[in-house]
């Protein structure tokens, strides 16, 4: 009767063992944690990232993403190490405003990275450049990075149409792989739209994953759950870009065929066409003029040499820079190429890239010459014998 008496005490002491023993382990680890967070705080850790979406942006219904309100934080890649803020509304904060009574008109700059500023530290993107140069106007940044014209129009709808008036203007930044996002073919989970029966209908955004915004909260909240993931998330940056660095080039197959002009039927352009459209009519019933520069992609610049995240290739860069001209040129809407004055600061030895060498964006140098050449020509388009049709500027201004 002993051992079978005895055996179940043993179990339950065992048991009890175990339970202690993994109590004291959590125990023991949470109290490392809590150290090791209040150390990181104590230290100033600012909270870093490697991805912009998940970091700076949250699902939004309307639009599929938006930046987060009020938000800061430390980005930082091969290319970069820089602080980002943004406003109450989400939009990249402005360093340099001017009080109310000196402007006497506004610039509202729209677009996708490019006017988000990616990869550049406050106060030194195209739009805060501009609010230098252009002392009588103030300058409000409502880029929405990985955007295209559908979901920028209803950005200009929401924030920038109620409070636009005579004599502002609206300044919108294309880049090639808007005819793209217009159609949802880059993105998932954006604000697009789509053809059908000859007419254009809205695509609304799926904003589910919600274990992605849980893992981003988290990130926000604690400094040392945001140090773990800015770590995995830089040593994963860095394997993908070694395995893409280290691919053969493509073996030549003869003369590249020379890229021809995007069909008017397309979906894209059709979309495309349509929204900026929309622009045209809503900045005429304001009494507002609409300006749209043209982004030229890295490859045109001649700069793609090293970099692995270029978004189109040179082919398709060259047809959808083609396609971009040929709206404006029908609806009727000045445009600006940004291409010649870009290759111009080059040749003339002033800058030695624009570019990041391992992203396709704008370095700060970029921004620099864009930012010249935008305020040029909206200073252009004050003379009175500046047309108000559409026109090109280009390296010696208006075509």
């Amino acid at each position: 009767m002993t051992p079978t008496a005895t055996t179940p005490v043993c179990r339950r002491r065992g048991w009890r063992k175990v339970v202690y023993r993994g109590l004291a382990v959590g125990l023991s680890v949470g109290i490392a944690c809590g150290i090791a967070e209040a150390a990181l705080r104590i230290a100033g850790y600012g909270r870093s990232y490697v991805c912009p979406f998940g970091a700076f942006h949250q699902a939004d219904p309307i639009l599929g993403w938006r930046g987060k309100p009020n938000f800061t934080g430390r980005w930082r890649q091969g290319d970069f190490d820089v602080f980002i803020a943004q406003n109450e509304d989400g939009f990249r904060k402005l360093e340099y405003r001017k009080e109310p009574s000196r402007a006497e008109s506004t610039v509202y700059v729209l677009g996708d990275s490019f006017v988000w500023g990616y990869g550049t530290a406050q106060g030194k993107n195209f739009s805060d450049r501009l609010n230098q140069l252009l002392p009588q106007r103030q300058v409000e940044n409502f880029g929405l990075a990985g955007s295209g014209t559908v979901q920028q129009y209803m950005v200009f709808k929401t924030y920038v149409r109620p409070r636009l008036h005579r004599g502002d203007t609206v300044l919108i930044a294309f880049f090639g792989n808007d005819f793209y996002d217009n159609v949802g073919r880059v993105l998932e989970g954006a604000l697009h739209a789509e053809v059908q029966g000859g007419e254009i209908h809205v695509v609304w955004p799926d904003v589910g994953n919600a274990s992605g915004e849980l893992l981003n909260k988290l990130k926000d909240w604690s400094y040392l759950i945001n140090l773990v993931a800015y770590c995995a998330d830089r040593y994963h940056n860095r394997r993908v870009c070694e395995r893409m660095s280290g691919r053969p080039p493509t073996p030549a197959t003869g003369v590249p065929p020379t890229p021809q002009a995007v069909a008017d039927d397309r979906p894209e352009v059709l979309v495309t066409r349509h929204y900026l459209a929309k622009f045209k009519k809503a900045c005429e019933e304001q009494q507002a003029r609409l300006v749209v520069a043209y982004v030229p992609g890295q490859a045109e610049l001649g700069e793609d040499d090293c970099s692995v995240t270029e978004a189109l290739t040179p082919p398709e860069q060259a047809t959808y820079r083609k396609a971009f001209f040929h709206c404006a040129d029908v609806l009727g809407i000045e445009t600006v190429d940004l291409l010649p004055r870009l290759l111009a600061a080059k040749k003339a030895g002033r800058f030695e890239r624009l570019t990041f060498r391992h992203d396709f964006h704008w370095n700060e140098n970029g921004h620099t010459v864009a930012a010249e050449t935008l305020a040029a020509c909206l200073l252009q388009g004050d003379q009175a014998d500046c047309p108000q049709t559409a026109r090109r500027t280009g390296v010696s201004g208006v075509k």
